[in-house]
């Protein structure tokens, strides 16, 4: 049963909830040890960003809350790069390679970055550079499909290399895991320089902030 805030013609406050197609599904995980979290989980494993590099503000979060729009164009979705992409992903789980997983896509880059250094029972920085791009906002709040943020130990990055290889996913390396601050360098030049402790806060207390 699919709850009826996913309605199309739900209203608040006398606005229409933008529509979003929802799919409810269910899996069944053959074993316990293929469980993998969104989480870092140990300094200094390799951060890594799989699929494609397009990505567009177009209906972005970035782009309603700081401009108050909700319009343009979406990054494409290539259906091929998709399934390939969840095969590679199950086979590099399924052979231990992973530590952890997170898709970037709502929020951008930046958030799936952040959200993996402070959502889990241990809070971990990291040390990050994004490849350069016109625009820095698109770099970190830029949404796209098919792409999906995972931290591999040093160990297996051979093994996880070839994998990728196997499944022809692009991948990079963009930083390592460690320390106490979150930190993000575009072209060689900081951008972001923040406490995870903080992160942490805004991210858990946020809500509560919002309608206090």
């Amino acid at each position: 049963m699919v709850s009826g805030n996913v309605s199309f013609y739900n209203e608040t406050v006398g606005r229409a909830v933008l529509p979003t197609p929802v799919i409810g599904m269910a899996g069944l995980l053959e074993r316990a040890e293929w469980r993998t979290t969104q989480w870092f989980h140990a300094p200094g494993d390799y951060i890594m960003l799989l699929g494609p590099p397009q990505v567009s503000l177009g209906g972005s979060e970035y782009l309603e809350l700081i401009h108050g729009q909700v319009a343009g164009r979406l990054a494409p979705l290539d259906c091929s790069v998709e399934q390939a992409l969840g095969a590679a992903l199950r086979a590099a789980i399924e052979a231990r390679l992973i530590h952890s997983a997170h898709d970037a896509s709502d929020g951008g880059l930046a958030v799936a970055l952040a959200e993996s250094c402070i959502s889990g029972p241990v809070e971990y920085g990291a040390d990050l550079e994004i490849v350069e791009r016109d625009r820095p906002d698109l770099a970190l709040f830029g949404e796209g499909p098919s792409r999906v943020v995972v931290s591999v130990p040093p160990e297996a990055m051979e093994p996880f290399e070839h994998l990728m290889g196997e499944w022809t996913v692009p991948w990079q390396v963009i930083g390592r895991v460690g320390g106490h601050r979150f930190r993000v360098q575009i072209g060689g030049r900081p951008v972001i320089d923040l406490p995870v402790t903080e992160l942490g806060h805004a991210w858990r207390n946020g809500f509560a902030n919002a309608v206090s």
